[in-house]
């Protein structure tokens, strides 16, 4: 199986800035903030990328899609007073019934998993995306073009991704609040065709990173229960999931696969209607969150790049899992050599 992401570039760029070089290939001014995110301006090019917005009747009145990925801040966090500006081309895949809004959000347990960043948080709502139409709602595969200015109200937890993450989101009348999976019109899906993300002012001069043809290196069944070249240890607690510590060689292999990504396919066996709902986290690979969009089963995919083994885990990569999902296949893609 092959597939193309534009990672690649994107994390050689990220990685020269953790060394010293600028991000991204270039600054674009300095931001106001103080504190932990009071760092010089910079730009982040995450070229096209597509986001679901699922359905979030469970605790909204909508659909809400949270995109977390070390290509937003680079290591980087938000700081109360932090300027970003964010410049997006994208259509989506059916018509909205509502506006569409863009926010910074903490979704890390040390923010009770909501905090938002960029807003008071309800009944205000973050920025506005808005559409032609008169009342400005998005239609399907309307092509919108924008920038948006957002000023960070409160500061991130930390430097992680799950602290530091964009929500996009919208209301909708189709469900229920507080009933999880309700939504009728199904998850709208947004397709950017460029995606440029910056503390302070633009630097339109940072290109998008290329495509880079994936393919999948690695598959670890339900069927690799025993195998030592895959477990050093097996939990054993969670009927048909795989679930436990890597070997250190192959932890090690998995994380050098720059610029790939970990597809973890995942199945809800517990006994709400509907599923799972929204937003969930179900568990954990390495440092890295595994974070559902809702229902019966799917697919999460986390770049490698996001991925870590904890310090206590001696280079071996846990897999945890919880809340009524397991996981049933993991497969590991890599550049094609």
């Amino acid at each position: 199986m092959k597939k193309f992401s534009w990672s690649v570039a994107l994390l050689i760029a990220l990685s020269l800035a953790l060394i010293g070089c600028p991000t991204g290939g270039g600054g674009g001014g300095d931001g106001p903030g103080t504190g932990p995110g009071s760092d010089p301006g910079w730009t982040n090019n995450l070229g096209e990328i597509t986001l679901d917005l699922t359905d979030n009747f469970q605790y909204g009145k909508g659909y809400q899609g949270v995109l977390k990925t070390s290509a937003l801040f680079a290591g980087k966090q938000v700081a109360e007073g932090d300027v970003y500006n964010l410049k997006i081309t994208f259509t989506a895949s059916r018509d909205l019934t509502d506006i569409l809004y863009v926010g910074l959000v903490d979704t890390t347990a040390a923010a009770n998993y909501w905090k938002p960043l960029t807003w008071p948080g309800d009944p205000d709502k973050p920025e506005a995306i808005d559409g032609a139409e008169d009342d400005k709602i998005i239609l399907e595969d309307e092509e919108i073009s924008v920038t948006i200015t957002m000023t960070a109200t409160a500061s991130a937890s930390d430097a992680t991704i799950d602290a530091n993450a964009l929500v996009f989101m919208t209301d909708s009348t189709d469900g229920t609040p507080g009933t999880g999976n309700s939504g009728t019109l199904g998850k709208i899906t947004l397709t950017f065709t460029e995606f440029i993300f910056a503390k302070g002012d633009i630097d339109d001069g940072v290109e998008a990173p290329e495509a880079v043809e994936l393919e999948v290196k690695k598959t670890i069944l339900l069927s690799s229960a025993g195998d030592t070249s895959i477990w050093a240890w097996e939990a054993g607690d969670v009927t048909g999931s795989l679930k436990g510590k890597l070997t250190t060689a192959l932890s090690t292999e998995i994380l050098g696969y720059t610029g790939g990504e970990v597809w973890l396919y995942w199945e809800y066996v517990g006994t709400t209607d509907g599923g799972i709902g929204s937003g969930w986290g179900v568990g954990t690979f390495g440092t890295a969150t595994i974070t559902v969009g809702g229902g019966m089963d799917g697919i999460v995919k986390l770049p490698v790049a996001d991925i870590e083994a904890k310090a206590t885990d001696n280079g071996q990569l846990d897999l945890n899992i919880y809340n009524d999902c397991i996981i049933v296949k993991i497969e590991v893609w890599g550049a094609v050599e």
